[in-house]
């Protein structure tokens, strides 16, 4: 007998997991086309991706590109339009021989971090409203919060359900946009 809250769609995307084994608090500081800069007192390393979010819903991958004490520098394919921000542009600056530097904008906005260990490919199978099957490596565990990216979409933040050899339910916090 069948006892899912909404219908399953048969489908096969490939996706990439990226198990979240920490959140952090920051605080944005500014934003440019490709990038922000915050503050927070979390240790990262240069080179890695997170996942930011505004809004504790929709998390952006991004990736740190430098480290200052407390700030951090993390680089964004379109970095103002996670704060609602249209296009910036380019500031040439007044001193001779200055490089051309994306417009800044000062922000103090609080923001959320995930990150956790390297991503893993996955293979969705099926997708609902507010759930999917995905068959990967083994080593989830029930309850374990995990990011989906699949295609270009932003990435889809849920919990595990069930985990049986390689193969886990998960259960998506908001609602799934693809169907």
């Amino acid at each position: 007998m069948e006892h899912r809250r909404d219908a399953r769609k048969s489908v096969l995307f490939r996706a990439t997991i990226y198990p979240v084994d920490t959140y952090a608090d920051v605080i944005i500081r500014d934003v440019s086309r490709t990038g922000v800069m915050g503050e927070s007192d979390i240790e990262m390393h240069i080179g890695q991706t997170v996942h930011l979010s505004a809004d504790e819903k929709a998390f952006h991958p991004g990736v740190v590109r430098w480290m200052r004490g407390r700030k951090f520098g993390l680089q964004f394919d379109e970095a103002q339009t996670l704060f609602g921000i249209g296009d910036l542009d380019l500031q040439h600056g007044d001193i001779e021989g200055q490089q051309p530097r994306a417009e800044r904008i000062a922000l103090s906005i609080s923001a959320r971090l995930a990150f956790g260990r390297p991503p893993r490919p996955a293979t969705v199978r099926n997708i609902s409203r507010f759930g999917m099957q995905l068959v990967s490596s083994s080593g989830f565990a029930q309850g374990q919060c995990l990011l989906i990216k699949v295609s270009h979409d932003p990435p889809i933040h849920g919990r595990v359900q069930w985990s049986k050899e390689g193969t886990i339910g998960l259960k998506a916090f908001e609602p799934i946009p693809r169907q």
